[in-house]
C-alpha cells in the first residue's frame, strides 16, 4: 500500500512539474501529452483501492466492500470515459460524493476526534471548487482520500501509524509482487498499439511512451534490489555477486542510448548472465524444472534470431521476472539465522547424485 501511494503522490507531483496544468482535473490528462501519466495515474488509484477491498474482505466487514467496491466501479467508469461526456461528470461526482461520506461515517465510529477536522477539509475542498478552480481542488480531494485509504488500511492491519514510513514492506514477498504485476500490467499498457510489439524494451525512452519506458526500468531495478537484498540477508553470496553484476548492466542499459554499441552489449550481456544463472540455480534446486527452461529459453534465442527481436527479447525479461519470484518464494522459507549452505555429499548409494545443496528450510517463527 505505501509503495503505491508514493508511487501515485510522486506521479502526480511529476505531473506538475511546470505549474501549467494546476487548475486541470485528472481525467483530463489522458487527453493531452500527459496522457500516458494520466492512464498510470488511474491504474495506481484502483490498485491502491482494490488492496484495502481485499482487506477489508479479509476481515469481513462487508459494509465497507460493499461501499468500495461500487466506488471502485464508478473509477472503473470516470477512467473509460471521455472527460467531457456526461457519464463521466455524474460517475466522477458521485464517486467522490461516496467517498466522502463512507470515511465521514467511518471517522464517526473509528476515530471520532478525527471527525470536525475532517468536515472542515470538505467545507474548504467544497467551497474552494465551486469559487475557484475545480481541477486543483479535486486532486487535493483525491489525495486527501488516498490518505484516508492509508489510515484505514492501517487500521484494519494494525499496522501503527508511525510504521507508514518503513520502507522494509518494499524488501518484502508482498513488495517484490507489486512491483511485478506493475512492472506486468505497465508492459501491457504500452502495448495497446500493436505496432510497438516488435520494439525492445529500451525503445520506449525515445518516443512518445518515454515515461512509460522510464518506469518499465524504475520498476526492473526496484524488483533486482529487493532480489539482491534477500540473497545477501541469506549469505548467499554467489548469486548476489552474479545479481550485482546483473544490476549494474541494467542501469547501464537503463542510462545509455538505444542505438549505441555499449547499449547492446550491456543488454545481451544482461540476458545472458541472467539466464546462466538461473539455469544452474534450477539445476541445483528444481531440477524437474531445467529441461523446461532450458526448451523455453532455446525458444526464445531462436525467436529473436529469425524473428522480431523486441517481441522475443520482452518475453524472455517476463520470464526472467517469473523466475525471480519463483526464487524469492523459495529463499523465503530458509531460515536467515542458517543461511544458505553448501555441503558436498560422497557418493555412497549410486542413486545419489555427486553432490548436492543442502537449505535448512525452517519457516521463521
Amino acid at each position: 500500500m505505501r509503495i503505491l501511494t508514493a508511487a501515485f503522490a510522486l506521479m502526480l507531483l511529476s505531473v506538475h512539474r511546470d505549474g501549467v496544468l494546476l487548475d486541470q482535473p485528472l481525467s483530463m490528462f489522458r487527453d493531452g501529452h500527459e496522457r500516458y501519466y494520466g492512464e498510470v495515474l488511474f491504474l495506481l488509484l484502483g490498485l491502491i483501492g482494490g488492496l484495502l477491498v481485499r482487506q477489508l474482505l479479509i476481515a469481513r466487514s462487508y459494509v465497507g466492500v460493499s461501499v468500495l467496491s461500487f466506488a471502485f466501479a464508478l473509477l472503473l467508469v470516470v477512467a473509460i470515459t471521455p472527460s467531457v461526456d456526461r457519464l463521466h461528470d455524474v460517475c466522477a461526482f458521485g464517486l467522490l460524493g461516496l467517498v466522502g461520506g463512507y470515511y465521514t461515517v467511518w471517522l464517526s465510529i473509528e476515530k471520532p476526534s478525527w471527525l470536525f477536522l475532517h468536515l472542515a477539509v470538505l467545507v474548504i475542498v467544497v467551497l474552494g471548487a465551486w469559487f475557484g478552480e475545480y481541477g486543483f481542488w479535486q486532486k487535493a480531494f483525491i489525495l486527501y482520500a488516498v490518505l484516508l485509504i492509508n489510515v484505514q488500511y492501517s487500521r484494519v492491519t494494525m499496522i501503527p501509524w508511525w510504521q507508514w514510513f518503513d520502507l522494509s514492506e518494499i524488501a518484502s514477498w508482498g513488495g517484490l509482487r507489486t512491483w511485478s504485476v506493475l512492472f506486468v500490467l505497465l508492459l501491457c499498457h504500452a502495448h495497446r498499439d500493436p505496432r510497438t510489439l516488435d520494439l525492445p524494451l529500451s525503445m520506449f525512452r525515445d518516443g512518445n511512451q518515454r515515461y512509460v519506458g522510464a518506469i518499465l526500468f524504475l520498476l526492473l531495478v526496484g524488483v533486482g534490489a529487493i532480489q539482491i537484498r534477500k540473497l545477501l540477508s541469506l549469505r548467499a553470496y554467489v548469486g548476489v555477486g552474479t545479481l550485482s553484476l546483473g544490476f549494474v548492466l541494467l542501469l547501464a542499459v537503463a542510462l545509455t542510448p538505444s542505438n549505441g554499441g555499449f547499449h547492446i552489449f550491456c543488454a545481451l550481456g544482461l540476458l545472458s548472465l541472467v539466464g546462466l544463472y538461473f539455469t544452474m540455480w534450477l539445476r541445483l534446486e528444481k531440477p524437474n524444472w531445467l529441461w523446461p527452461h532450458v526448451l523455453l529459453t532455446a525458444v526464445i534465442l531462436t525467436g529473436a534470431f529469425f524473428g522480431a527481436y523486441g517481441f522475443w527479447q520482452k518475453g524472455f525479461i517476463l520470464y526472467l521476472l517469473l523466475l525471480l519470484n519463483v526464487q524469492y518464494s523459495f529463499l523465503k522459507h530458509i531460515c536467515p539465522a542458517t543461511g544458505v549452505q553448501y555441503a558436498l555429499v560422497p557418493v555412497s548409494n549410486k542413486r545419489l547424485p555427486p553432490r548436492r545443496t543442502v537449505y535448512h528450510l525452517d519457516r521463521e517463527g
